[in-house]
């Protein structure tokens, strides 16, 4: 799914396709600025524990626990974020659960430091395509 460029494009509807599209693999959002943390976290899988409680899927593997539904794009491998201001570290770190994603594009995201890149690494992985052009440090 490519919607790079829609500028009027927020980040509640990006929630929206993250919760309603769980088998999309490539996602494009270059240059749509209102993607923000929301749209991210939601791209991230988690789990449904209890009826109501949802959690990260390590959280959810370090205590242990019997899931009953993968929310978010686990099959996720490809995405682009590149000029996507409103992204911020935190968002990006929750990536790591996607253990398929092999192309990242976070060109030019202003709000990115290092603590993202390392948390996208922690987790050994086959990262083919990582663009950084204009990452601030």
């Amino acid at each position: 799914l490519d919607l790079s460029g829609v500028e009027k494009l927020t980040d509640e509807a990006l929630v929206r396709v993250a919760r309603s599209q769980s088998s999309l693999q490539v996602l494009g959002l270059g240059g749509v600025p209102l993607t923000g943390p929301d749209a991210v976290w939601n791209l991230a899988p988690r789990v449904q524990v209890r009826q109501h409680d949802v959690m990260n899927w390590e959280e959810a593997v370090d205590r242990h626990l019997a899931t009953h539904k993968v929310q978010g794009c686990p099959d996720l491998s490809a995405l682009c974020l590149r000029r996507c201001d409103l992204v911020s570290d935190m968002a990006l770190r929750r990536l790591v659960a996607c253990d398929h994603l092999v192309h990242l594009d976070v060109a030019e995201c202003k709000k990115m430091t290092d603590a993202s890149l390392m948390g996208l690494f922690r987790a050994p992985r086959h990262m083919v395509t990582v663009i950084l052009r204009g990452f601030l440090i």
